[in-house]
């Protein structure tokens, strides 16, 4: 293949010279163009490919190089030049000329030196096109690459650096290498960076922690390579976090299960072969009453599982979990008890589960429990309501009768005591008579009322303005006791007042009952949401305003609180008959409110009587209202 020739541009305006340099370079070697201006040289070389320029410096419209230079990069420059002009020569190679040649230099030295300079020319070219090639390599590797000296600093970085550990350039160059190192890891990169430093050293690999930009730690595959006796270590960093996290399965899974677990509303407890609390979900934190991971290390038995439902000491052979510690039979218990943080208990269902590792040996259990203390209440409530329901329809058949048996008594003591006029011996066993026969029908009457009670007739009332008004009434009913009355401005119920009447009027009189002379009793209105007792047992403290009655008594005990709304249960010793707050209990639920009580032994009890607010909805109030406090 023939090699094409190479095309020369002459710039000589001395046409015995320029005809003397064409005749040397006629042949298939060379192509010549020859112009005698600057100004009809640039008018070639944009519209022509010249390879090589041989430049006279003293032209008519131009004196020197540096308006070509500006105007050919890239095209080699042979200056030709008179002895006269020299030192204008060498300034024109120091502006980057390839040679200079004196005008009357042999053919072969003018020859040679248009071949070398065309041949320097792509070296160079090559040479600059290597070297931006190896520049995009490493600017655009994926790897980070940087120069660090022997103290750490960091002399050059590529731009990959950002997504490796996410600083810029600018950031990372000129900070210390080992500053960015887990402090852990410091030591181990400080010996690899030492070690060696006489001889070609191969390179060094090491998994390092680094801190990213965002203040995460990042694992990072680092080469280090260096050689005898350069000033600096090329350093390239590959992000591994992914494969460490991988090789490192068993803790990637322990995460996502923990971040599982504690996004469940089970309370979920891991325990050790000891018994001790490992690990403690979100929900059975809050349920237990603890700060997160304030269990953890503790002995779940001594902690949380103490003590059985009536609150006697629970021994460890009793204990389904330290069993399945013990065994690794799956167990399921239905309706234990856990102890909180302040000694109070609710009642859990829980799965007790052994633990086991890769080789199948039990490294503990795990206990997953749900509070039914809500759906205990709901059982309770269903069976009483069945209960009730039953004993109304004996008790309305059993009033019945027995009204017709006082029906029988009474006109003939009546007519007895007529008869007896004056006479004090006959007319006091007949005024017992006739007490016992009105009281008989009172507890019938209740009986029929409590079995066969009446619809609600609901009217729109605010139940603040009906306090008030019913508090005259309430002070005439507890004698030498003292009554205070809190309010709230506006609740909008929707209820039957006379049935309203009869509520809070039994819960008076009971109030009273359980009151000293010149105690306080105090009955009130709020909303449900400002009452904590209320706020923590309503589904929607919000939609509920709230009736309270408060005595300062001796309370009741707790093995009678569950049974105090059951048909014919009386704490009295004298008087009792045990259908008043069956009544209230019935009363309230046919308005779609509930009975609360809160009582603490030998401070008495509040009862609460939770009616849902009318229409418009109402909005939580802000702090304020008279004389309340709850």
């Amino acid at each position: 293949m023939s090699v094409p020739p190479l095309r020369v541009l002459l710039i000589e305006d001395t046409p015995a010279d320029a005809q003397m340099i064409q005749d040397i370079l006629r042949s298939p070697s060379f192509e010549v163009t020859s112009v005698e201006r600057l100004s009809d040289a640039l008018a070639v070389l944009r519209s022509t490919h010249v390879d090589v320029i041989l430049l006279d410096l003293m032209l008519p419209d131009s004196h020197g190089s540096e308006t070509l230079h500006k105007r050919a990069a890239g095209i080699p420059i042979v200056i030709i030049t008179g002895n006269s002009h020299e030192q204008a020569a060498l300034d024109a190679i120091a502006q980057g000329a390839q040679d200079c040649l004196i005008k009357d230099a042999a053919a072969e030295t003018i020859v040679r030196s248009i071949r070398y300079a065309f041949a320097r020319s792509r070296a160079q070219n090559d040479l600059r096109a290597s070297d931006a090639k190896f520049r995009s390599l490493v600017e655009d590797c994926s790897d980070g690459i940087a120069l660090v000296d022997r103290e750490g600093s960091i002399l050059y970085s590529n731009p990959s650096i950002a997504r490796v550990l996410g600083y810029s350039v600018e950031e990372f160059v000129g900070s210390n290498h080992f500053s960015l190192i887990h402090p852990d890891d410091v030591m181990t990169a400080r010996q690899h960076f030492d070690d060696g430093d006489d001889g070609l050293q191969p390179s060094h690999r090491m998994d390092l922690r680094y801190r990213h930009s965002d203040g995460t730690w990042r694992y990072l595959e680092v080469v280090r390579a260096n050689r005898r006796g350069d000033a600096a270590n090329v350093v390239s960093f590959r992000d591994i976090t992914e494969r460490h996290e991988a090789l490192d399965a068993s803790e990637q899974l322990r995460r996502r299960y923990v971040a599982i677990l504690n996004s469940i509303a089970d309370g979920v407890h891991g325990l050790d072969i000891f018994g001790n609390i490992t690990f403690e979900n979100s929900a059975a934190a809050a349920m237990l009453g603890w700060e997160s991971s304030d269990l953890i290390g503790k002995p779940a038995h001594e902690t949380i599982h103490h003590s059985r439902p009536d609150g006697t000491s629970r021994h460890q052979d009793d204990c389904p979990i330290l069993a399945t510690i013990a065994d690794g039979v799956v167990r399921n218990v239905n309706d234990d008890v856990f102890w909180r943080r302040d000694g109070t208990s609710f009642h859990v269902d829980y799965v007790v589960a052994p633990k086991l590792d890769s080789e199948g040996r039990r490294r503990g259990v795990v206990v997953a429990f749900r509070d039914i203390t809500k759906q205990k209440e709901m059982e309770r409530k269903v069976d009483q309501a069945v209960r009730v329901s039953s004993l109304g329809r004996v008790a309305a058949s059993v009033a019945h009768e027995f009204n017709n048996v006082l029906m029988g008594i009474q006109p003939f003591a009546e007519i007895l005591s007529r008869n007896a006029g004056d006479d004090a011996i006959l007319q006091k066993p007949l005024k017992h008579i006739l007490n016992a026969v009105k009281r008989g029908r009172a507890v019938s009457n209740q009986i029929l009322r409590f079995a066969s009670p009446a619809e609600p007739r609901l009217a729109s009332l605010d139940l603040g303005e009906w306090v008030r008004n019913f508090s005259e009434e309430a002070r005439l009913m507890i004698r030498d006791r003292k009554l205070e009355v809190a309010t709230a401005e506006s609740l909008i119920i929707d209820a039957d007042s006379e049935q309203l009447s009869q509520v809070v009027a039994n819960l008076i009189r009971n109030a009273s009952d359980a009151s000293p002379a010149g105690a306080i009793i105090a009955i009130g209105a709020a909303s449900a949401a400002t009452i904590p007792f209320l706020r923590e047992r309503l589904a929607n403290p919000h939609r509920f305003a709230a009736l309270f009655v408060r005595d300062r008594g001796l309370g009741i005990p707790p093995e009678a609180l569950e049974h105090i709304f059951e048909p014919l249960y009386t704490t009295k010793k004298y008087g009792g008959t045990g259908l008043g707050l069956a009544v209230v209990h019935q009363i309230i639920a046919d308005h779609g409110g509930e009975v609360l009580v809160e009582s603490t032994p030998g401070s008495g009890s509040t009862f609460y009587i939770a009616l849902p607010l009318g229409e418009p909805s109402f909005q939580v109030p802000e702090a304020g209202g008279e004389n309340i406090t709850l």
